[in-house]
């Protein structure tokens, strides 16, 4: 079952230059990204899986903008505990991530 306001949010991130729309299909114009967008994740439903091809790049649509989920974000969908220390580099602890 799509979100009840997927329409809206489409349309507005098309409007943003986020997304590119055609024929009720969008994909994602990475220029306008500050990191390589490879799957959006509905924060209303079970995640995809987190695996180390795309731990960095995953987007959410959160407070009326798309960005990257954090190693933090990453680490909950995974089952790690707050408690779990990260490295404070985020690249290094996506990478810490996808290797324990």
């Amino acid at each position: 079952m799509a979100h009840p306001n997927l329409d809206k949010v489409l349309d507005s991130l098309v409007t943003k230059k986020y997304l590119q729309g055609n024929n009720n299909q969008h994909k994602p114009v990475a220029g306008n990204f500050f990191f390589e967008v490879y799957k959006f994740l509905d924060p209303h439903k079970i995640s995809v899986t987190i695996v180390a091809s795309d731990a960095n790049r995953l987007g959410v649509y959160s407070h009326n903008r798309v960005r990257r989920i954090t190693p933090r974000e990453a680490a909950r969908l995974q089952g790690f505990s707050d408690s779990f220390i990260l490295h404070p580099n985020d690249d290094k602890a996506y990478h810490q991530l996808v290797i324990v």
